[in-house]
């Protein structure tokens, strides 16, 4: 089975959804599993991965949901706080849904600062995740 391994859903909320810029305005509307099934058909793709596209728990449990009803998707990788203190508890939380796969953190630089140039900004600037032991969380 052939497996197209990074795919977004969405229901377009204009708020939610404002780094889709003017220039971006074709994905400015609703994609779902029923929208993709098409296309997955002519390309013979057999399954998903969802993957978030917001940085947000609800985001997490909006793919999951999808998941539940779409047999196309096979798993998804979502999102929570990395960098949270509870971070543990929340791995534990969503660990019970079958379809999980994983999370994905977004790295992003901190910048542009006004006392550096751009080609002097580094990996050194990136946001830092706290190591998690990520077998005590599981039990395994």
């Amino acid at each position: 089975m052939r497996i197209d391994s990074h795919q977004h859903f969405w229901k377009y909320n204009a708020a939610r959804d404002s780094w889709i810029t003017d220039e971006m305005s074709v994905l400015k509307r609703d994609f779902l599993p029923e929208n993709l099934k098409p296309e997955l058909q002519a390309s013979a793709i057999g399954a998903t991965i969802a993957v978030q596209a917001d940085q947000s728990e609800d985001e997490t449990l909006f793919l999951l949901q999808l998941a539940e009803s779409h047999a196309s998707i096979a798993g998804v990788v979502g999102w929570i706080d990395l960098c949270s203190p509870q971070v543990a508890e929340r791995m534990q939380y969503f660990s019970r849904f079958e379809k999980l796969r994983g999370f994905r953190h977004i790295a992003q630089f901190r910048r542009w600062r006004t006392d550096k140039k751009p080609a002097d900004c580094t990996y050194a600037q990136l946001e830092v995740v706290p190591p998690q032991e990520i077998a005590a969380i599981f039990g395994n």
